[in-house]
């Protein structure tokens, strides 16, 4: 029989692992799209060949991501890692931020060349 304290310090150290290993995927992931755009290897910037290909943007924004969850994900926490951590979550919501400022400007520049015309 299973003590309670075993099943209690099995649970935290799978959920890490299940954390660990996300947060690595999502890196490679992104790691994988970059190298794809750097060196021109359409296999590597799509998935499914008949999908859009990862931009650019998102590659960078998924490895920033990975980057931070990896960082904060793991025990114990320093404050250089916390810092580390945060910077690259900042990181990703500045690049999500100006994909959505270009879409947003790139909408409103369709918009006043179809009126003009």
């Amino acid at each position: 029989m299973v003590e309670m304290s075993q099943v209690q310090e099995r649970g935290p150290l799978k959920v890490r692992l299940i954390g660990y290993a996300s947060a690595t995927t999502v890196v490679l992931v992104g790691c994988a799209g970059l190298a794809g755009w750097v060196f021109n290897i359409a296999a590597l910037r799509t998935i499914v060949p008949v999908m859009a290909s990862m931009k650019e943007n998102t590659a960078i924004a998924l490895a920033l991501t990975g980057i931070s969850m990896l960082l904060l994900n793991r025990e114990p926490v320093f404050h250089g890692k916390l810092f580390a951590g945060r910077a690259a979550a900042g990181a990703t919501l500045i690049v999500a931020g100006m994909t959505l400022a270009e879409y947003a400007l790139s909408r409103k520049r369709r918009e006043i060349t179809r009126s003009a015309t």
